[in-house]
């Protein structure tokens, strides 16, 4: 093989070895959004186990507060007041916006009445 061809091919090698790790990162996050999205559907249509176990999965794979929100919210949904309250707490701890912030107290407070009945 000439040493321009071998060259070429290792640079080409090189390159593709380098955009893998993107690409299964797009993927991930494809996959992600798809799981996001089927857990918000199910939650939609009211299939709240469905939705819990979607969302549940994905929030300890990726552990962000969108989806803990949304978990949390399910969770809420279905009378599990208990697993509802913890999801919201935990995403309390992070930096998220003063609206947010504010929904979550109504829920919290509307769990403890619950709880305490």
């Amino acid at each position: 093989m000439a040493p321009s061809v071998r060259r070429w091919l290792t640079g080409l090698a090189a390159a593709v070895a380098l955009l893998l790790p993107s690409i299964a990162a797009g993927q991930a996050v494809d996959e992600n959004q798809r799981a996001f999205e089927a857990g918000l559907q199910a939650a939609a249509r009211g299939q709240w186990p469905i939705a819990i176990v979607l969302l549940t999965d994905l929030a300890e794979r990726t552990d962000q507060p969108r989806v803990r929100l949304e978990l949390a919210r399910v969770l809420y949904l279905a009378g599990e007041f208990r697993r509802s309250k913890a999801e919201f707490l935990k995403v309390y701890r992070h930096d998220i916006p003063y609206p947010v912030r504010r929904s979550i107290n109504i829920y919290l407070d509307e769990i403890d009445q619950r709880l305490c009945q």
